[in-house]
């Protein structure tokens, strides 16, 4: 574990200096070319592979002692090592000050892209509600219109006995109607967010937002415009293509 940490911590650090590289060329400093690090033991043992000052280091170093030493594929002798001790030491405090930087941007975008997905979904939702309070008004628009006219029908004498108690009957199944299709879209979207979970869980998006289009039927499954494997397919159609629905297909 300890291993694996360190070697990460490392390979970051060379990510980070890469990425500075015509900078570093240009002023002359330091350019880090290959780097590994192993440790057991308690004894933790580097090799580096660098340019500084436009000469070719290679290092070989155990508890930040060098061990073996080339410059410009000249081996060094090691009576000569405690000479860039100095060296040494400015490299591993430069690493770690770049670390940090590093742990500091890394944070900063985290805080960004988290700040970015609520906005998005706050969005969304905002959306979604207009959405569904412009239907609402809607069918209340049509209803009221709707018994209006009835009304009006009604005092004109066009209506009798018969025609009041079926329109009375009608406005009961139209009622009953409006609510099965309230019953049926509030299955539906709790259908679409369990849906949406599971496609999260399998890594297939990031969020709900990452979703621009889906269609699952018998034969595949293909999110965003790319196809999923088949035993995925099989699992989401167990799961989702149930009493007797035959495909499910979103697009944003």
């Amino acid at each position: 574990m300890k291993k694996s940490l360190l070697f990460g911590i490392i390979i970051m650090m060379a990510m980070v200096l890469g990425a500075q590289e015509n900078e570093q060329q240009g002023a002359g400093d330091l350019n880090i070319m290959s780097m590994s690090t192993e440790t057991w033991g308690g004894v933790t043992e580097m090799r580096l592979k660098f340019k500084k000052e436009g000469k070719l280091y290679e290092m070989k170093l155990r508890d930040s002692k060098i061990t073996e030493m080339f410059i410009d594929e000249k081996k060094v002798q090691e009576s000569e090592f405690s000479k860039y001790d100095a060296m040494v030491s400015e490299l591993l405090k430069e690493f770690e000050e770049r670390r940090k930087k590093a742990a500091i941007e890394r944070e900063k975008a985290r805080l960004q892209r988290e700040e970015g997905r609520k906005q998005r979904e706050q969005a969304s939702q905002a959306r979604r509600q207009a959405m569904m309070e412009r239907t609402q008004q809607q069918r209340e628009e049509r209803r009221t219109a709707q018994m209006e006219r009835q009304r009006a029908n009604r005092e004109r004498g066009l209506f009798g006995r018969k025609e009041a108690n079926e329109a009375r009957m009608r406005s009961n199944r139209e009622r009953e109607q409006a609510q099965q299709y309230r019953e049926q879209a509030g299955a539906e979207r709790r259908m679409m967010d369990k849906l949406i979970d599971d496609l999260q869980w399998e890594d297939i998006i990031d969020d709900k937002e990452d979703l621009k289009s889906l269609l699952l039927d018998k034969d595949e499954l293909t999110v965003n415009g790319k196809k999923q494997s088949k035993s995925l397919q099989k699992k989401f159609k167990e799961k989702y293509l149930d009493g007797g629905r035959e495909k499910i297909e979103f697009r944003d």
